[in-house]
């Protein structure tokens, strides 16, 4: 299996990364720094017939491009996709209407708390079959 890392903030991404990678779910580990650079890299890797992430841990808060919005181009530009990808929100918002509005999109399967840890990221990935 391979995750994306999704989120504007380097050190969470750094965090991430490492929790994942000791892990061991994952055979690879990819980030991007922004959600236009994600899609970006998933659309060349689409046209490219190479391996989509299975996971994409997603954040909610960042410029341009919010989560939410990365989500809505995911479902326009991935409509044929939609089954393979699989979402967890990690995100610091503890708003109900966040977690609401996440938990509507049929690919997003959690709604995690920043920073990613080692527990929440088994059961995670005990739900996905990993």
């Amino acid at each position: 299996m391979s995750v994306l890392l999704v989120d504007d903030d380097d050190i969470s991404n750094y965090l991430n990364k490492r929790v994942v990678e000791k892990s061991g779910y994952f055979k690879r580990v990819d980030i991007c720094n922004s959600a236009q650079a994600a899609i970006k890299m998933l659309t060349e890797r689409k046209e490219a017939d190479e391996p989509l992430p299975q996971l994409i841990l997603l954040d909610i808060m960042m410029p341009v491009m919010d989560g939410f919005a990365f989500l809505e181009e995911l479902n326009r530009r991935f409509a044929d996709n939609h089954k393979h990808f699989k979402v967890a929100m990690l995100t610091s918002s503890l708003t109900s209407e966040d977690m609401n509005k996440a938990m509507k999109y049929p690919q997003v399967v959690a709604y995690l708390n920043k920073p990613l840890d080692k527990t929440a990221l088994e059961k995670l990935t005990g739900e996905l079959g990993a």
